[in-house]
């Protein structure tokens, strides 16, 4: 398996994960505080959010492009979280669901759609697709 698929199979995978933990919440308790300040609800569109980010991001990396991910700093991830989702808290459970959904098959077409080189290890999108499979899988716990 090339590594481009194996990244886009975690993902995949990793993906599964989440939305069989969020499938497991009851929708009335989906606006429950789980986790720090965050509902499930929540969750769903942080992770949409991101994927929103990384789907452009990939687009931009495949024109040549700097992404905006390059601006990322870890001691940021808080500024960058309240960003990303404050507009989504006002989105009816529905449209989280369904933006979760959407943006993450976005985001895969987007790796699908780039070259099999750039997903070297070492390389950004390599990196970009680990840290993405991460993200779903420690959301998913």
């Amino acid at each position: 398996m090339s590594d481009k698929s194996q990244a886009i199979s975690a993902l995949e995978a990793a993906y599964g994960e989440l939305q069989r933990a969020a499938d497991g919440i009851p929708d009335g308790r989906m606006t429950d505080v789980w986790f720090g300040e965050w509902s499930a609800k929540n969750l769903l569109a942080h992770m949409a959010s991101w994927d929103e980010v990384l789907h452009e991001d990939l687009h931009r990396i495949g024109r040549g492009h700097i992404p905006t991910f390059a601006a990322f700093r870890e001691a940021e991830v808080n500024d960058w979280n309240a960003f990303l989702v404050k507009p989504r808290k006002l989105f009816l459970l529905a449209q989280v669901r369904f933006e979760s959904q959407h943006w993450h098959e976005q985001a895969v077409a987007s790796f699908a759609a780039l070259p099999e080189a750039l997903f070297a290890p070492g390389n950004m999108v390599a990196a970009l697709a680990a840290i993405d499979t991460g993200h779903y899988l420690d959301h998913a716990r």
